[in-house]
């Protein structure tokens, strides 16, 4: 599972420090950086990051603290803020902002270590899935989705039941969402690794099975490596492997 990150900040020092994240800890990959407050405001609402550095220290934000608060007349589920500054001062008000954590400058690399492993820990087991339209919230169980299939910028939710629930972002959005066991094989296409029964390389297709039947679903050559490198980890928990 992937998670995507945005920066607040005209720090470079804080800035390069952030950026050398994805060599270090490779869930996690950044989507921009800015310290302008109209030009972070728009990298969150265009990309949706699920966290969002932010230094509280950055002279060009009138009050951080509210630019958060403003966000709500956008979008109902904020990312969670990282608040980053040379002292302890802004503490409690991001601790009554819900912020997700409170880092001091210079930013240290085990306790970046501590922060985004504490964040991963915290949602990357969710066993349900929200999609949301309006007011309607539909729970979808993980163990229940047998695969996505893209349809323009809507994604279909394929169950186990043979039922189809419609997502209404496309597929890149719900690919950062969801965990491990969903792998992307298609541009059209993501399944879950739990109904898998066949892969055929010569065919590239890939056979699921569940409640409602087998579903052939094909994979692209693009994503061949990452099919290869499933078919040997789904060898390594078998207890044999027979030619026939």
């Amino acid at each position: 599972m992937e998670f995507q990150f945005s920066i607040i900040s005209d720090d470079s020092d804080l800035i390069g420090r952030l950026l050398e994240m994805p060599g270090q800890f490779e869930d996690f990959n950044c989507i921009g950086y800015t310290g302008n407050e109209e030009k972070a405001c728009d990298n969150i609402l265009s990309f949706r990051p699920q966290i969002v550095f932010i230094d509280l220290d950055n002279e060009r934000l009138s009050d951080p603290f509210a630019f958060v608060n403003q966000l709500y007349q956008y979008i109902d589920e904020l990312p969670r803020f990282i608040a980053i500054s040379r002292t302890k001062d802004h503490a409690y008000r991001a601790l009554k902002n819900n912020f997700f954590d409170y880092l001091l400058k210079p930013l240290l690399l085990s306790e970046l270590r501590k922060t985004l492993m504490s964040f991963k820990k915290k949602h990357s087991k969710r066993g349900q899935l929200c999609l949301k339209s309006y007011s309607d919230y539909q729970f979808l169980n993980l163990s229940d989705i047998v695969f996505l299939r893209a349809d323009n910028n809507a994604t279909d939710f394929h169950l186990a039941s043979g039922n189809k629930v419609v997502g209404f972002k496309s597929m890149k959005v719900y690919e950062n969402l969801l965990p491990s066991t969903f792998l992307r094989v298609h541009k059209s296409y993501m399944i879950n690794r739990d109904f898998i029964k066949r892969i055929s390389f010569s065919k590239n297709k890939i056979s699921l099975e569940y409640q409602a039947g087998l579903k052939e679903i094909p994979f692209s050559k693009s994503y061949s490596a990452e099919i290869t490198k499933l078919r040997s980890l789904l060898m390594q928990e078998n207890l044999s492997v027979i030619d026939v």
